[in-house]
């Protein structure tokens, strides 16, 4: 290139870097917005005191021409001050960087003395480099005669090496099979195995290739001994199928060995499982176990004779077979004869030991076969995919016989633990078992484990919430015979004075609330954020409801109310209750609290600990359903309980006056026992209720005379014998109901002591006329009568809500005496007073 191209090309690409920079710069101003001719007019502006174009002379006359004195003086102090403060900045600047200068400067000094030295041994390297380069090629021209000589003797030397190869052959296998190196012996044949095929017609390479056949074939022999040994690992086993199907064996009569030895493995590991779970006690047993082992292996064998397997699978079952019954004998000799405690493993601990033993084993097959069999067949030409497909369906099969004779076995263990109280042990037991066979699922989805495994928790909590359920039903049972014990063995006035009513009541729900809460906190295990199936939605739901909620909760109610229902059925032989009526009366009260506040306190409960998710409206629909039973079955157990007690009291009066002669009785001189009696029952009753129900309201009577003075209608105009008996007794009765209303003896009571006493009383009261009007007075028998009814009305008047619907029914009694008297000749008022404040 000429001088004159050199110097013009500097300044070409001097002329076409401003062109650029000019682009650019209109580039930006057009995107900013920015006017040049603006741009050039601030640029040219000599006024500004920041441009080089800046003119002193320019901008001082425009400064005196625009500005006034003040001004400027303002300007001055403002330019002086701008002048002192940049002059001390600078000075900071320079005193600041000073060092930096310095230390650059020395820095730059000991940069050019490197370069120096470094371009001296550059220099060198340049000098020998080119001494090298010449020695080299000497070298090369003085050998490259026998360089083609060199390379052919070294494709001699390998060729040779690999023949030494071949013919050391027959002795590496040898080698390696004393050795036990299997799979060095598999690598180290497949790696001359093609050459062998390539030369074969050649007699020395057929020779070696029949040595290593032989010795291959035992080789195939003793991996298949491996196979069949019940004493081998499953990893062994899985070893010695890979290196058989590496040697060329049919992938699928390796799979169906493969299975059938897995599965045999399986059983016994499972049977040994079983054996070690519960202790055997006697021979029998023994026997019994060693002949269901024989009696499974048979089976086996006969079905791997029909599908053409190896002869030995029979020897081995019986090796098999008499291993496990060895290990169950000698674990019986080791006890003794006679009976022995039976230890039963805990639940986590057979889950733990089936999850090691069993369940690994179990997926360790799943993923080998997968590994072997039916990945390599899937990655292969068409007929494999579809022999993959048939080692699928095979795999699968296998796996849901083994593991449901597995579950089975589970199912026996687990069922016994759900009837137990405790909760924690089992949902521990169930949430490793569930989360295993999740886990084996996910490496065969087609053997369904995942359902059988959310069929079997389900299963196994419904049992156990049954047990549960029971064990309340059982706890109220308990706690109701214990009250009813307590009121049989003592008589009455001893069970007032030991026992309050309120505290056996009280009692009966403590007992069903305790109970209720104990068993809902045990199987708030279910539902820890740390238990694997409770996650799933559709088993959360379910366990709430139907479980907890339906299951225990509302079923314990209806039980409770079914059960004090049961007590209104039952009667003796006599037409009465074989129970004590006060069994009855705390029933009433307990269902009745129920009704208020008990129901709806444990519903709420259970469902803040066990929240639903189901409709609302459905589940306050159940709850009012459950109310509205309550209330009647209540209101059932309190009319029966009067019922019970006026029968009672009415059987006693009605023998106390079929037993006597009314017509030959003696003048009255005293209240008869019986009227004792009943009033005492009744001051009993009223005790009684009084412990359990409030006390009620009295009618208001308007006079307290009548509390303290019984005046028959009859008494006032009868002092003498009657002409016509039955005309006035029966217009006298009437005419006092046309002014009381109907008295209904067997109607329902209200929740209050006094309508209690007062049903109790109109029972026997109504009785009392019945059986007056079926027998015949004489004149004494009439007053006797006479003397009862005031008796009565003086006590009875107290424990009744009105006291007039007493004085209406002794007045009927009394006319009903009138109406069958043969005499009927009453007792002056004032002796009957005198008699019966005498008793």
């Amino acid at each position: 290139m000429s001088e004159e191209a050199i110097e013009s090309q500097p300044s070409e690409n001097g002329s076409d870097d401003q062109q650029l920079r000019r682009r650019r710069r209109g580039l930006l101003r057009m995107y900013y917005g920015v006017d040049e001719s603006a741009t050039n007019q601030v640029q040219d502006d000599p006024l500004n005191i920041d441009r080089a174009e800046f003119t002193v002379d320019k901008y001082m006359g425009n400064v005196l021409k625009e500005s006034s004195l003040n001004d400027l003086y303002k300007r001055e102090e403002r330019t002086k001050r701008d002048i002192s403060e940049l002059d001390s900045k600078m000075q900071y600047l320079v005193y600041e960087n000073h060092s930096k200068f310095i230390k650059a400067s020395e820095t730059i000094r000991e940069m050019k003395d490197d370069f120096q030295r470094l371009e001296d041994d550059m220099n060198r390297l340049n000098s020998r480099m080119a001494e090298i380069s010449s020695a080299s090629n000497s070298i090369n021209g003085a050998l490259a005669d026998r360089k083609q000589q060199i390379m052919k003797f070294c494709g001699v030397h390998h060729l040779l090496k690999k023949l030494q190869f071949l013919f050391e052959l027959p002795y590496r296998l040898k080698k390696c099979l004393e050795m036990g190196f299997y799979d060095q012996a598999v690598g180290t044949y497949i790696k001359a195995q093609k050459v062998l095929c390539q030369y074969q017609h050649m007699p020395s390479f057929n020779a070696i290739q029949q040595d290593c056949a032989v010795i291959v074939g035992e080789l195939r022999a003793i991996l298949k001994t491996t196979l069949d040994d019940p004493k081998s690992s499953t990893e062994a086993i899985t070893k010695s199928v890979d290196l058989l199907l590496e040697l060329g064996d049919p992938p699928s009569e390796l799979c169906r060995h493969f299975l059938a030895t897995a599965e045999r493995q399986l059983e016994h590991s499972l049977l040994l499982l079983e054996a070690k779970e519960l202790q055997y006690t006697t021979p029998s047993a023994v026997q019994m176990a060693s002949a269901k082992q024989k009696e499974a292996d048979g089976s086996q064998v006969d079905t791997e004779a029909q599908a053409g397997g190896a002869p030995a699978g029979g020897s081995e079952s019986e090796t098999q077979s008499s291993s496990v019954s060895g290990d169950v004998e000698r674990q019986a000799d080791t006890e003794s004869h006679g009976e022995v405690e039976i230890r039963h493993m805990g639940i986590v601990e057979f889950v733990s030991e089936l999850n090691t033993q069993f369940l690994a084993n179990v997926s360790l097959v799943i993923q080998s076969c997968s590994d072997m069999f039916i990945k390599r067949q899937a990655a292969s030409v068409h007929d494999e995919q579809k022999a993959a497909e048939v080692t699928q369906q095979t795999l699968t099969t296998f796996v849901q016989s083994i593991m449901t004779k597995c579950i089975t076995m589970v199912k026996v263990k687990l069922q016994f633990a759900a009837n137990q109280l405790s909760s924690a042990p089992l949902v521990k037991a169930l949430d490793k078992l569930s989360g295993r066979l999740e886990a084996m699922d996910r490496l065969l989805p087609s053997a369904g484990l995942s359902s059988q495994s959310q069929i079997l928790v389900k299963n196994i909590t419904w049992m156990h919430t049954e047990y549960h359920r029971e064990c309340l039903k059982k706890s109220f049972t308990d706690a109701l015979m214990n009250v009813r014990a307590a009121l049989v063995s003592t008589k009455s006035t001893a069970v007032l004075q030991s026992h309050s009513l309120n505290d056996l009541c009280g009692g009966l729900y403590a007992t069903v609330r305790t109970t209720l809460e104990a068993s809902l906190t045990n199987l708030k295990e279910f539902i820890r954020p740390t238990v694997g199936f409770s996650m799933r939605k559709d088993f959360r739901g379910e366990f709430c409801v139907a479980f907890v909620r339906a299951g225990i909760v509302m079923n314990v109610i209806d039980y409770i109310l079914d059960e004090a229902m049961r007590y209104t059925e039952s009667l003796g032989d006599h037409g009465t209750n074989s129970y004590p009526p006060t069994l009855i009366l705390i029933l009433s009260k307990l269902v009745y609290d129920m009704e208020r506040s008990y129901i709806a306190y444990l519903v709420s409960y259970g469902d803040e600990r066990f929240p639903p998710f189901e409709d609302e409206s459905l589940m306050s629909s159940e709850t009012s359903d459950i109310l509205l039973h309550a209330k009647d079955v209540a209101k059932t157990l309190l009319n029966h309980y009067v019922r019970v007690h006026g029968t009672v009291i009415s059987k006693m009066i009605r023998k106390s006056l079929e037993t006597r002669d009314w017509l030959n009785t003696n003048e009255p001189r005293s209240v008869r026992s019986v009227m004792k009696r009943v009033v005492e029952e009744v001051t009993t009753i009223d005790k009684q209720v009084g412990m359990l129900y409030e006390e009620g309201m009295k009618k208001d009577q308007g006079s307290e005379g009548s509390k303290h003075t019984y005046t028959y209608s009859l008494s006032h105009s009868k002092g003498y014998p009657y002409s016509s008996r039955a005309l006035d007794c029966n217009l006298l009765s009437n005419i006092q109901k046309l002014f009381y209303e109907r008295i209904v003896a067997f109607g329902d009571v209200d929740y209050n002591k006094l309508s209690i006493v007062t049903g109790i009383i109109k029972i026997f009261l109504k009785a009392l006329l019945e059986c007056v009007r079926l027998r015949t007075f004489g004149k004494f028998g009439l007053q006797q009568m006479q003397v009862d009814a005031h008796y009565l009305q003086i006590y009875l008047w107290r424990f009744v809500s009105d006291e007039q619907l007493v004085k209406v029914l002794l007045d009927q009694v009394l006319s009903s005496t009138v109406e069958r008297c043969a005499e009927s000749v009453l007792m002056d008022q004032s002796v009957v007073e005198a008699i019966c404040e005498k008793n």
